[in-house]
């Protein structure tokens, strides 16, 4: 089952005539790659799967400060709804934020700034999803 949308980089993308555009952006753009509406689409779908996929646990996770903030404050708040709408399941959220530093020396290797703030994390299994970490 594909759990992607692939958009082609010689895609055009979406002219803007067909979407709601702010008007103190209508000069600047030509098209819209991603639409707001399929971004959220795709989070709800993303928070539907980390519900059902780990609903019988608790969930530690771990926002990267600035560049994932938006898309994980909208992935909390579908969670959140995930949680408040099941009669059968609550999934226990523990939320943190963390700063990275990236070795300059190294093309692979990121460090965490807080370290000392991160002792809740120990022995847990954890994965990287686009500036978010997900710990259980």
């Amino acid at each position: 089952m594909l759990r992607h949308i692939k958009i082609n980089d010689d895609s055009a993308g979406y002219p803007i005539d067909l979407l709601s555009i702010p008007a103190h952006y209508k000069d600047d753009l030509e098209s819209v790659m991603i639409p707001y509406g399929l971004i959220m689409d795709r989070t709800e779908s993303i928070a539907n799967q980390i519900f059902n996929d780990f609903r019988h646990q608790s969930l530690v996770l771990l926002c990267v400060i600035k560049g994932g903030y938006r898309f994980f404050s909208n992935l909390i708040e579908k969670l959140q709804s995930k949680n408040r709408n099941s009669d059968r399941v609550s999934l226990p959220l523990k939320i943190n934020f963390v700063c990275l530093k990236k070795d300059a020396n190294s093309a692979d290797y990121i460090e965490f700034m807080d370290r000392e703030d991160l002792g809740f994390i120990k022995g847990k299994v954890g994965f990287y999803f686009k500036s978010i970490f997900l710990f259980y």
